[in-house]
């Protein structure tokens, strides 16, 4: 029954998405995209401390946060750890291109 839940939930959104994309005129569709995509309401500074993961996931509950962002000295990058809805814990990595 849950499925079936969620998947007319993802239904309606899609239909809801399709029905405003067709109701804007395309140069105000643009316009909104374009806007959306250029605001930075904040930008903010902060040291990064060299640090495990384990150690960034104690930080980050010290704080109170779903996410600390830490340099992680194994790697020699910057490194990201979040907490995840069903309690565990996520690790951002980055890949270079």
């Amino acid at each position: 029954m849950r499925r079936m839940t969620r998947r007319a939930g993802i239904a309606a959104l899609l239909f809801t998405a399709v029905a405003l994309a067709f109701a804007l005129p395309p140069a105000a569709a643009a316009e909104e995209e374009e806007e959306a995509e250029t605001r930075i309401a904040r930008v903010k500074r902060f040291r990064v401390t060299p640090m495990g993961p384990e150690e960034a996931v104690e930080q980050m509950e010290l704080l109170g946060h779903s996410f600390f962002v830490f340099f992680n000295p194994d790697e020699g990058e910057i490194n990201v750890v979040y907490a995840r809805r069903d309690g565990t814990y996520g690790l951002i990595q980055p890949e270079m291109d």
